[in-house]
């Protein structure tokens, strides 16, 4: 499964000594289409432990994208959360939802947090899609639903054969991120090769 992305970092500027400023803090977007009908969501991408969440309209805020989930046909508020007001986190209140996200085949039972109120700083930012998964060890209130996990989602409901993605540019500004095992097509693109060793290929 691949997503075309977006960033906000020209990589000719990346150099060894600058890669780890704060001034060059990346962002990789990606459009998602969520309910029926569908509303294209602008969201970041989170490789930390982190939900999926989309920014409701019910925020008080200028960001300039919010979910409307009174105009999905397909909407479903399944209960309350809360998170305390950590800087871990970009929202503290909002509903554990689910809803369609119109990717092919479409994920019917999509999961996310519909966050109500929030402290995100960025008015470019709708929501984050979380790929790593949350440690049921730890205390509240990183304790959110692992339903809400992305890639955990697209395996389980077979769209992907392996929990596995990537990034691959196309230019300084844009790429592809793919989802799952990357393919005969992706890989003669991209010459992408196999870096495995004998042992594991042997198994």
């Amino acid at each position: 499964m691949i997503f075309n992305f977006r960033t906000n970092i020209n990589l000719a500027e990346v150099n060894d000594e600058n890669y780890m400023s704060k001034k060059l803090d990346q962002k990789i977007y990606v459009d998602l289409d969520i309910g029926e009908p569908a509303q294209k969501i602008p969201m970041t991408i989170s490789t930390w432990q982190f939900p999926t969440y989309v920014i409701s309209k019910d925020v008080t805020d200028n960001i300039k994208v919010k979910f409307d989930y009174e105009k999905s046909d397909t909407y479903t508020k399944a209960f309350d959360f809360l998170i305390e007001n950590i800087p871990k986190y970009d929202f503290s209140k909002g509903f554990y939802s689910k809803d369609t996200l119109g990717i092919s085949p479409a994920l019917k039972d999509f999961y996310f947090m519909l966050a109500t109120e929030n402290g995100i700083g960025s008015k470019n930012i709708s929501g984050e899609i979380g790929l790593a998964k949350n440690n049921p060890q730890k205390d509240y209130p990183y304790n959110y639903p692992g339903m809400t996990n992305f890639i955990q989602q697209l395996l389980d409901n077979n769209l992907i054969d392996k929990k596995f993605f990537g990034i691959i540019y196309d230019t300084e500004y844009e790429g592809k991120l793919i989802f799952g095992d990357y393919g005969d097509d992706i890989e003669k693109n991209y010459e992408i090769k196999e870096t495995r060793s004998e042992e594991h290929t042997s198994e």
